[in-house]
Order: structure tokens, then C-alpha cells, then sequence
């Protein structure tokens, strides 16, 4: 209940002002005035189908759970993204990919998420391919963060197939092109 959760969280601001109070949700956007820092978390679950993979929410949907906490306009709010790191329990669903990390990362980030939460299950050191995907994607937002963090960020391109962000910062330039869709892509820039 958001009624109880905001309680809680009044509760403890009021107690000690200074305690952060993280949450991790799919529904995040309905939570964000429950918590300091919150992390959408629309794990992938890939999973084979027919001979195909697929996912349980395809890789263009997942920014759109930043967006609605974003759209909020709440800079008091730290706003990311928890990555899918681990096989889930249920028996349909595979491990992501070394590639499927670092694009359903991005993917969800380039709405202007601001953390990356790897919540992981033993599985991470099961299987070298979650966790050099994991190592590489905090690696690569730690070099990158101040771009991340404090960059200008202007949109150039956003299909259902594709999202191309620029990103400015004291000279220094980033450009992130997700391809959004597990088939090659064609992208014109002006």
C-alpha cells in the first residue's frame, strides 16, 4: 500500500533525516513519493519461445518505467534502474546475455536514469558471462558519470526500434545508440 509505505517513510525522515530510504519497484512511479532513491526494476526474463528468444517485457519498453518517474519532476528523488543480473526462479526463463545486459541497461538509463542497482543472486558467480556483464557495465557508468550525471542531454533519435542520446559536458561529448529490437537497424542522424 502506498498509504503505508509513505507512513513508513515519514516515519523514518522524521526519526532520522539523514537516513536514505531506497526502494526498488516495477511500479516505481506510484512509490517515488515513498522513498529517496528509487529503482525501476522491469527485469527482462528472457526466455526461448518457438525456437526464438524473446523477453517478458521487450528491451523498448524498459525506459518507459524511468520516464514515468521522471515525468514527475521530483529532483529531491534519486531515480535509476536495477538490471536484470540473474536467471529467474521461474522455469521459463533464461540468464541475459553478456549483450542483453548492456543494452537493456542502456536501454532503460538513456530517458535520464541517474544508478544502476545490481540486486544479484548467487548466480552471478555462477556464470562468467553475468558477471564480466555486470564488472563491465559498472566500470564503464563509473568512468562515465559525470556525463551521466551532469551532462546536458539532447535526444536525437526515439523509435520503437532505436534511442540515440547526445550528451555535453565542458567540451566533452558521449553519443549512446541502443539498437531496441533483437534484428539490425538503419538510423539517420541530421
Amino acid at each position: 500500500s502506498t498509504v503505508y509505505l509513505k507512513h513508513l517513510y515519514d516515519y523514518i525522515t522524521e526519526k532520522d533525516p539523514y537516513h536514505v530510504v531506497l526502494m526498488a519497484s516495477r511500479g516505481a512511479g506510484d512509490y517515488i513519493h515513498c522513498c529517496d532513491w528509487v529503482e525501476a526494476h522491469p527485469y527482462i526474463n528472457p526466455m526461448i519461445r518457438d525456437g526464438k528468444r524473446i523477453y517478458d517485457r521487450p528491451i523498448n519498453t524498459l525506459g518507459g518505467y524511468l520516464e514515468t518517474m521522471l515525468k514527475q519532476n521530483r529532483p529531491d528523488k534519486c531515480i535509476g534502474f536495477m538490471p536484470t543480473c540473474f536467471g529467474s526462479s521461474a522455469s521459463y526463463s533464461d540468464y541475459p546475455t553478456f549483450d542483453e545486459m548492456i543494452c537493456h541497461c542502456w536501454a532503460a538509463m538513456l530517458p535520464g536514469g541517474k544508478t544502476l542497482w545490481s540486486y544479484a543472486y548467487h548466480d552471478l558467480n555462477d556464470r562468467a558471462c553475468l558477471y564480466e556483464g555486470v564488472r563491465y557495465l559498472f566500470s564503464s557508468f563509473e568512468a562515465l558519470e559525470d556525463l551521466v550525471l551532469l551532462a546536458k542531454r539532447t535526444e536525437l533519435v526515439r523509435t520503437p526500434k532505436a534511442h540515440a542520446v547526445h550528451y555535453a559536458l565542458n567540451g566533452e561529448e558521449m553519443f549512446v545508440l541502443v539498437n531496441l529490437v533483437d534484428e539490425p537497424q538503419s538510423v539517420t542522424l541530421d
